[in-house]
């Protein structure tokens, strides 16, 4: 099997000679082969174990802040001047840190048949959670909206077309035109991030709690779990 790390080949603190390159790609290739096919052993330089410590904790620190959507913010610098700072979606953060830790415990749940009907739970349910509040995207072009077949869930207060046509005293058109109105579909962006944190926190739970059962030898502090 071939692998492609996009690590093995930083040099970080000093020269490496075509000898020592050699030797940490064959590490490296051992490192994804464990990751892969689920080593956990702590003898080994790469540890999963310590790996899925971390992935843990960083779940946790991540949830442990106000789940709010991404923004701009203006900050004043020590000499004066204004700059924009982008704050970072910590619902994001959140998602992507249970995504890594669903993967680096991916051979463990392919041994577990409660934790694959979990998943499977899981994904059913963010399908539903996205077909009930999804929208259709939309093309204009001159003053007409073309409605189209995709769907995606709208950002907060995004500009959305609206056709405005204005009527004469007799109710005949007199003038079409294309309008962009703000936070039209702010309710299903809220509905849908708040029902998407709830079942990755639900994710969470289960993929901690399946660490921790009894059941599961592949984590200890033998092993590099839950460090000193």
């Amino acid at each position: 099997m071939n692998y492609t790390n996009p690590f093995k080949y930083i040099n970080v603190g000093g020269v490496m000679d075509e000898y020592n390159l050699k030797l940490n790609s064959e590490k490296d290739e051992l490192a994804t082969e464990n990751l892969l096919t689920g080593d956990y052993g702590a003898g080994e330089e790469f540890s999963i174990s310590k790996l899925v410590n971390t992935a843990v904790l960083k779940v946790i620190n991540a949830r442990a802040v106000e789940m709010k959507e991404g923004y701009w913010n203006c900050i004043t610098l020590p000499s004066g001047e204004t700059k924009r700072v982008y704050i970072s979606d910590t619902r994001k953060i959140f998602i992507g840190a249970v995504e890594s830790l669903n993967f680096l415990l991916k051979k463990e749940i392919s041994r577990s048949l409660t934790m694959q009907e979990a998943i499977k739970e899981f994904e059913q349910n963010k399908r539903e959670l996205f077909k009930k509040y999804s929208v259709p995207k939309t093309r204009v072009s001159g003053t007409k909206i073309f409605i189209l077949s995709d769907k995606y869930i709208p950002e907060l207060d995004e500009q959305i077309p609206v056709k405005v046509i204005q009527q004469g005293r007799y109710g005949d058109e007199t003038k079409t035109y294309i309008e962009y109105n703000s936070g039209v579909y702010n309710y299903n962006h809220k509905q849908y991030w708040d029902g998407l944190i709830k079942l990755y926190d639900l994710l969470q739970e289960n993929l901690i709690a399946m660490i921790l059962s009894p059941s599961c030898n592949s984590f200890s502090r033998a092993k590099g779990f839950g460090g000193k």
